[in-house]
């Protein structure tokens, strides 16, 4: 009993102690919440911009920025300390957002800035934010103050040149503190720091004061980041024809070493067909237009990336090194206008295999149509549950194409034809880097009893597969890349009932993945997928 009783006490301690800290957090104008995984730092200073003295015990303002992101809220005060420098931590939950941060001067002039910050490359993130600002005309005219700028010459990020630029004459003396242990007495140094961080410099000078004849030493403390990589904005205007567009979403990606493709952000228009990316780590990154479903062009123009191309392979990276608000993009319009008894209907979803093997539908993903020569004529988007449909379409052969950024498509080659009008029933996988697809239903069925897979599956010499039809019928085999051009064809293959066996020549062909693709003149069509290995 005294041991359930010792353990009830601790367990009432235990959450009373809980209570108490996130109370405590709760009432910290420094937190947003309690649990939180993100941090944002914003460091600041405020300066005379007469002399470049610190301004202490000045008010700054910290508030989120709701247009840019709605469900990141939080409003701060914070005051400068002697060296003029303020700082706040900002903890959050949400994976983007903006502070704006303003402060005023003495005469009431109002100055301000925005920070963006997202937690796509690290865990946190460190800003700086400084004001210059009018405090007072200074009594005494003896005042430290420099400035630094990053060498851009050399490959080298952590490289900056200090230049001395104190308010006064006479100076006997300068004294350099990195803030990373080593220090100089040049007036204007050259330094190189050995990790990337945030360092307080100071500067101290020594001087004689002709007016009171005196020697005297003053002091200024800078923080300076040092960075691998720097941050810059970047956006542009979308065109449909010759007009910016009314409605759409861009999306960014960004281009790893290894070619690993990362979604970033994604930033929906304004009125006038502008998108805007802030705060953006520099290195390459392609971006894509789309237009929103309530857009009075919708599915008249496909979803096009900066370079003016369809799919992510063609599409031009860009190399951020500095703020761009150039990078337009022309949307390739709808080229198809006919009109046809035709119909292709297909879902599209995703293919998971951990834990449990399970298919979760894809919304919204752009299904490209293209002819049999690969010339754009067609767009739609999947809807919420994955199904997407290409109607009124003329009796013509097609490549249907899902466009994912960092997938590689496979595009699935259909027929309809006057005996095979509609095609109901295909099935594309989205997977770990490529997407697939088949016809998992054939219309003409009836004359189908069975169709096995291709075996063996992966293959090296030769490929099988066996099939029953309740008539004969003659076939034409063809093999397709990666790509999506025919490889291998052969014409009249004469398929007799029951258990007949496709034998198939695989031994010129490189190893890789491939379709077969196997249609009559009755409109039956088989597609089936097979991997090539070497021996």
């Amino acid at each position: 009993m005294r041991i359930i009783n010792i353990y009830l006490f601790q367990t009432i301690k235990n959450i009373f102690l809980f209570v108490f800290i996130a109370s405590l957090s709760l009432s910290n104008t420094f937190a947003q919440g309690v649990g939180q995984k993100n941090a944002v730092y914003l460091l600041g200073q405020i300066t005379n911009n007469i002399n470049g003295a610190p301004v202490k015990n000045h008010r700054v303002q910290i508030i989120s920025d709701s247009t840019y992101n709605p469900y990141f809220i939080f409003n701060s005060i914070v005051y400068t300390d002697s060296n003029g420098f303020y700082h706040d931590t900002i903890n959050t939950s949400v994976n983007k957002g903006s502070l704006f941060i303003y402060t005023y001067d003495l005469n009431n002039e109002y100055y301000d800035t925005t920070v963006y910050f997202r937690f796509n490359w690290s865990d946190n993130n460190t800003f700086m934010a400084n004001f210059k600002i009018y405090d007072s005309v200074p009594t005494f005219n003896y005042q430290a103050n420099f400035y630094s700028i990053k060498d851009t010459s050399f490959n080298n990020p952590f490289h900056y040149y200090f230049f001395d630029n104190s308010k006064t004459n006479n100076i006997c003396s300068w004294f350099w503190d990195f803030g990373d242990g080593t220090t100089s007495i040049e007036q204007n140094p050259e330094h190189y720091f050995s990790e990337q961080g945030i360092y307080k410099v100071t500067l101290t000078i020594t001087g004689y004061v002709s007016t009171t004849g005196t020697i005297c030493i003053n002091s200024i403390s800078k923080r300076i980041k040092v960075a691998i990589k720097n941050y810059y904005h970047m956006g542009g205007h979308v065109f449909g024809e010759y007009f910016p567009i009314d409605l759409g979403i861009a999306y960014l990606f960004k281009v790893e070493n290894n070619d690993n493709i990362v979604p970033i952000d994604t930033a929906y228009f304004d009125t006038l067909g502008y998108y805007y990316f802030y705060q953006v780590i520099e290195g390459d990154y392609l971006v894509k237009a789309d237009l929103d479903p309530n857009s009075s062009i919708f599915n008249e123009y496909m979803p096009t990336y900066y370079g003016n191309v369809l799919k992510w392979e063609e599409a031009d990276t860009i190399e951020l090194c500095y703020t761009n608000f150039e990078l337009d993009i022309k949307l390739i319009p709808v080229l198809y206008s006919g009109y046809g008894i035709g119909k292709l209907n297909g879902n599209i979803s995703y293919a998971y295999s951990q834990p449990n093997p399970r298919n979760v539908p894809a919304p919204n993903i752009p299904i490209l149509l293209f002819d049999n020569d690969g010339n754009p004529l067609l767009c739609t988007h999947s809807s919420y549950t994955g199904d997407f449909s290409f109607e009124n379409i003329a009796l013509s052969s097609y490549q249907i194409y899902p466009e994912v950024t960092g997938k590689y498509t496979y595009p699935i080659n259909v027929t309809i034809n006057e005996n095979n009008p509609v095609i109901d029933n295909i099935e594309i996988l989205i997977n770990t880097s490529t997407i697939n697809g088949s016809v998992n239903s054939i219309n003409n069925i009836d004359l189908i009893s069975d169709i096995s897979e291709i075996y063996p599956n992966p293959l090296t010499d030769e490929a099988h597969i066996k099939i029953s039809l309740l008539k004969s019928a003659v076939f034409q085999i063809l093999i397709y890349n990666q790509a999506g051009q025919i490889v291998s064809q052969t014409d009249n293959v004469i398929i007799n009932g029951d258990n007949s066996i496709i034998n198939i020549n695989t031994i010129d062909l490189q190893q890789g993945l491939y379709t077969l693709r196997i249609k009559s003149n009755d409109g039956i069509e088989i597609i089936k997928k097979f991997i090539k290995v070497d021996k």
